[in-house]
């Protein structure tokens, strides 16, 4: 089994489980969040996956990507949008989940990916593509 067939069963493995623990933690409205991630990996399955492009060509506009969703992040803290999310989910969302996952896990995530493509490996590109469709 080739890398890039690997990286696509692990990006399909991750939407999936996303999904589940989405759904398990915070009800429907959790696994709304997979949505993005199928768009990613629409995205990529289209462009980098076919035809890998040198990581120099997408890495400022990506980290930039990166930095703009940590701007919008600080904006959803400061709407306290676990409101709206509890509302949404049924579930108690406070404003400590909240940060946990949207501006200290995801960024993580993005950075990760930003790494990985610097690697030239396919699952970053898949992760690049995620921050793209978010």
């Amino acid at each position: 089994m080739s890398t890039e067939t690997k990286s696509v069963i692990g990006a399909v493995a991750l939407i999936l489980g996303l999904a589940l623990v989405g759904y398990v933690t915070v009800g429907f409205a959790g696994v709304l969040f997979s949505v993005a991630f199928v768009g990613g990996l629409t995205l990529w399955l289209l462009t980098t996956y076919r035809t890998p492009i040198d990581p120099q060509t997408i890495i400022v506009p990506y980290l930039v990507t990166v930095i703009l969703f940590i701007v919008h992040v600080y904006e959803e803290f400061v709407a306290h949008v676990e409101h709206q999310l509890t509302k949404l989910s049924g579930l108690p969302v406070t404003q400590t989940d909240f940060l946990v996952i949207a501006a200290f896990s995801a960024p993580i995530v993005w950075l990760l990916g930003a790494v990985m493509v610097l690697k030239r490996w396919a699952f970053g590109y898949f992760l690049s593509a995620r921050s793209c469709s978010a």
